[in-house]
């Protein structure tokens, strides 16, 4: 579980901003509220940021082909920083580093129970400080490669000590951070027409492979829309389909961008019992006054996984006794 983070100089964030996620009874659930251009997508992201260097997957890249300034424009200190905490298996983690870009990290790091698994500044020092139990022949000089994650370094090539306790919680902080999933109109919707659009290609694949189509319908209709959706292989990929009038069009040429969102808000909420925590951005902005209640309700009903939504109705948070955390 994510118990909080705190961002300095991050995209819209000026200063210094501390989040703490809220849980009450078996409900993981924190909302954030605010204005647009407040920092609420940016605050969003900045959960998601350490994927960008600790995943060794390109695709695993939350910011990966966006031209997005990652520094906040008014900071003069060229370097966002981040720290967070999060209770793994009952284990208190820290975890805090400084990038100067979405990979190019100055300094990490990495506590459990309180004890340092590893640390660097280069700001003083390219030697890392690494006590993971496995990794002690670990070269600690980072000199040649001066932007590295120590973490994923540590990962990538240090045999750990499978019967320690460190070791185990180190790699399920690691599967935490590749579990998260994000969805944001802000985020998606610039690719949302294409036909190779990467939301409509992975959600399409998703739901035809676990055969999820009458669902995704009927969660439809409950909101209030009456649309007949199918998947449909095609060299090896699904594709969305709608069937209208006796005519069958493609999800990117018929639907609106609002019901795209609504589409990947759904597969979101699938996907959930496999994930560590689920952010779903913009919600009012996606459901309209119309379905805001019915689609942030459905929303908590159903999510598995520790969630985070910005942009709800003042309704439902007062029918859940929901804080939520807003921006001034």
């Amino acid at each position: 579980m994510l118990k909080s983070i705190s961002v300095r100089n991050f995209m819209g964030i000026q200063g210094l901003l501390r989040f703490d996620t809220k849980k009450s009874d078996d409900l993981e659930l924190s909302v954030i509220n605010g204005c647009p251009g407040s920092g609420k997508t940016s605050l969003c992201l900045a959960m998601l940021d350490p994927i960008n260097h600790l995943s060794m997957y390109d695709n695993n890249r939350p910011m990966n082909g966006r031209e997005i300034p990652y520094i906040n424009i008014y900071s003069d200190q060229g370097l966002a920083e981040f720290r967070f905490e999060y209770d793994i298996d009952g284990c208190q983690v820290y975890y805090g580093y400084g990038k100067t870009n979405k990979n190019g990290v100055v300094w990490e790091e990495l506590n459990i129970n309180g004890e340092v698994m590893t640390r660097i500044d280069r700001r003083d020092s390219h030697i890392a400080e690494i006590n993971l139990p496995g990794a002690e022949t670990l070269r600690r000089n980072l000199e040649t490669n001066q932007t590295i994650s120590v973490v994923r370094y540590i990962k990538s090539n240090a045999v750990l000590d499978r019967n320690s306790k460190f070791t185990e919680i180190f790699l399920n902080f690691f599967e935490f951070n590749e579990n998260v999933y994000f969805s944001s109109p802000a985020y998606l919707t610039h690719s949302a027409r294409s036909e190779n659009s990467y939301i409509l290609s992975s959600n399409a694949n998703y739901i035809h492979q676990n055969q999820l189509a009458e669902q995704l319908n009927k969660y439809l209709r409950d909101l209030g829309l009456n649309l007949c959706l199918f998947t449909q292989e095609e060299w090896g990929n699904a594709t969305i389909k709608v069937k209208r009038e006796g005519k069958t069009f493609s999800a990117n040429f018929a639907l609106t961008e609002s019901q795209i969102m609504l589409i990947d808000f759904f597969v979101a909420i699938h996907k959930s019992e496999q994930c560590s925590l689920v952010i779903i951005d913009d919600v009012s902005k996606v459901a309209g006054v119309e379905f805001d209640r019915k689609i942030s309700q459905y929303i908590i009903n159903n999510c598995k996984s520790q969630i985070v939504l910005t942009d709800i109705s003042k309704e439902v948070n007062k029918l859940n006794k929901i804080e939520p955390f807003t921006f001034k």
